[in-house]
């Protein structure tokens, strides 16, 4: 689909996977402490928190930078539907881009799809809102 042409993704997403938690967990445990190296060396608790950070990041409050977007399927609109298509609420749980705060809401989508020509299954837009969700957002 058009929409989802202009997004910039890795040739090999998951292959770079390991490299990011690397680099993202010594960097964000010294973030957590405030960037004093003598507190992390005192807080046994935090031994493994980079990585199950990154790993959030990566899996799930950031997934679709690191995924494919969802494959779309379409079919050949042969009774010349030319209503609005409506899918929602479609619950989403996302991040704000400027804080890092989560937050949740609904998605709703609605289109018109052309009399002759194809159109998008419905349980498409479930797929496409949650791929959008998870990324940073305002």
């Amino acid at each position: 689909m058009q929409a989802f042409s202009s997004l910039s993704r890795t040739k090999s997403p998951c292959q770079k996977r390991k490299k990011l938690d690397d680099r993202m967990g010594l960097k964000g445990l010294w973030c957590l402490h405030g960037g004093s190296w003598d507190r992390l060396q005192e807080c046994l608790h935090t031994v493994d928190t980079p990585l199950r950070v990154s790993r959030l990041w990566v899996s799930d409050i950031a997934a679709s930078f690191y995924a494919p977007p969802p494959r779309i399927t379409t079919f050949d609109n042969t009774r010349g539907y030319g209503d609005l298509l409506f899918r929602g609420p479609i619950p989403i749980k996302s991040i704000c881009s400027h804080h890092h705060s989560p937050f949740v809401g609904e998605a709703y989508i609605a289109y018109i799809p052309q009399r002759e020509g194809r159109t998008v299954g419905l349980s498409n837009l479930n797929r496409i809102a949650k791929f959008y969700s998870r990324m940073p957002q305002l």
